[in-house]
């Protein structure tokens, strides 16, 4: 009899040791659980947190890039965009207003151009993307590139800025080189000087681009014959490309404006032409008619 009473009284402590082994077990696990989801919680929060932090960055630098370009881009709410002309605009603004910034505000724009002129390459944006990075390296590079005036580091003259080019790149980079530079010594050369066109004439900020359009329609009249082929041939192709790829800078008024001066300057032009072929003939009639002759037929061409 007694040894059943112990038998049943070790039966009972076993199976309360039993019972409290298995509660903690139970606690561990809860609280095993309870700090997974704490950790991931925490892995969630600071990966927010992170997202959170470049996002207010971006913004940050949104509002430095807006105080240099007059407030009308909005870029603190484009920073984010993760559409290629917007990323386009963006870093052509930031390369154009490069100079303004401050020691602290360049080593922002620098981060964010490094990665958009990687992006653009990525999309095979190669044109633009290789000619904003020229730029950039110019306006960066203090030590090496003493003058920061774009308009000065020709291809043949500095053919490190334009290494690791695919086939056909150089040509074309060298080809636009000229057509910028020769528009804007042609707006320098009727403007005020306030503005510095012939570096403007090199920017590719879609704003900065409508301006040089602007000028070069003012002083289409002013120019020489051969200089108003080469305003035509530089505002015809950035209408365009504003119409294709910032329709909010396009205008058809200032196309409309263009095209009535390119028929403007196709008539003046015709007619110069004319006149110097009459000329010619009265020159000609001249050493073979009496004066008297000769007067009789320039009254007929009516030339006064």
């Amino acid at each position: 009899m007694k040894n059943i009473k112990s038998f049943f009284k070790l039966l009972f402590i076993y199976s309360l040791v039993l019972c409290l082994v298995f509660s903690a077990s139970i606690k561990i696990d809860a609280l095993n659980s309870n700090s997974n989801k704490s950790t991931k919680s925490d892995k969630i929060v600071k990966v927010d947190n992170n997202k959170q932090n470049k996002v207010q960055i971006e913004e940050n630098v949104g509002k430095i890039l807006d105080k240099y370009t007059g407030y009308t881009d909005n870029f603190e709410e484009k920073m984010n965009s993760q559409d290629f002309k917007d990323i386009t605009d963006i870093t052509a603004a930031m390369v154009s207003r490069y100079k303004m910034a401050t020691v602290d505000e360049k080593k922002k724009f620098d981060g964010y151009i490094k990665k958009a002129i990687k992006k653009l390459k990525d999309n095979e944006e190669l044109g633009i993307a290789y000619e904003l990075e020229r730029q950039y390296k110019i306006l960066s590079n203090k030590e090496k590139y003493v003058n920061s005036n774009i308009s000065l580091y020709s291809v043949k003259k500095y053919p490190e800025l334009f290494e690791n080019l695919p086939e056909g790149y150089l040509e074309k980079i060298e080809e636009n080189y000229e057509v910028f530079k020769k528009f804007g010594d042609i707006l320098d050369k009727y403007s005020d000087n306030k503005e510095n066109y012939r570096e403007k004439g090199f920017s590719l900020y879609s704003k900065d681009m409508l301006d040089n359009v602007r000028k070069g329609i003012e002083i289409y009249e002013t120019a020489e014959h051969e200089e108003r082929e080469d305003l035509d041939y530089y505002i015809s192709n950035i209408l365009y490309y504003l119409k294709s790829d910032y329709p909010h800078r396009y205008s058809y008024e200032l196309e409309d404006r263009l095209i009535k001066l390119r028929d403007k300057e196709r008539n003046r032009y015709n007619k110069f032409l004319s006149m110097r072929r009459d000329l010619k003939n009265i020159s000609f009639l001249m050493l073979q008619q009496p004066v008297s002759t000769v007067i009789n037929i320039i009254k007929d061409y009516n030339i006064r």
